[in-house]
């Protein structure tokens, strides 16, 4: 009986530790997870304060930058005016050059040919414009 008792003893005794030791290790688990899941909150921190700073220096630079850039768009507009009424001139001339003899076509040619240049040079600055707006900014 006694040899019973000891071994009974001696059961309750492993299975004791045996418990004590899943509780350990479901315990150590448990930090584990806890500490994966701070380190993963903490990284979402970061990027979110890397983040904000981003958008912070963009609004910063758009501020600086829009005084310029709104000059540019107003420049543009004109440009674009200019280049309108420059066809314009260009259709009417080339109306009456039509109803006018050809012995003048030198001179005429001459007097269309100022502000179709004139157009590509500000549609040339035009595109200059946006492509300098587009990739400074």
């Amino acid at each position: 009986m006694k040899n019973c008792t000891n071994l009974l003893v001696l059961c309750c005794f492993l299975s004791g530790v045996t418990g004590n030791m899943l509780i350990t290790n479901h315990q150590l688990l448990k930090v584990r997870i806890m500490a994966v899941i701070t380190l993963f909150l903490a990284v979402v921190i970061i990027l979110i304060i890397i983040y904000q700073q981003n958008l912070k220096n963009k609004e910063c630079t758009i501020r600086r930058l829009s005084p310029n850039l709104q000059n540019y768009i107003q420049q543009q507009k004109e440009n674009e005016i200019r280049i309108k009424q420059n066809k314009e001139y260009i259709r009417s001339f080339q109306d009456q050059q039509t109803g006018q003899q050809k012995d003048q076509e030198p001179e005429q040619t001459s007097q269309i040919s100022q502000p179709e240049q004139q157009n590509k040079n500000l549609a040339l600055a035009n595109q200059e414009r946006k492509y300098s707006a587009n990739y400074r900014y």
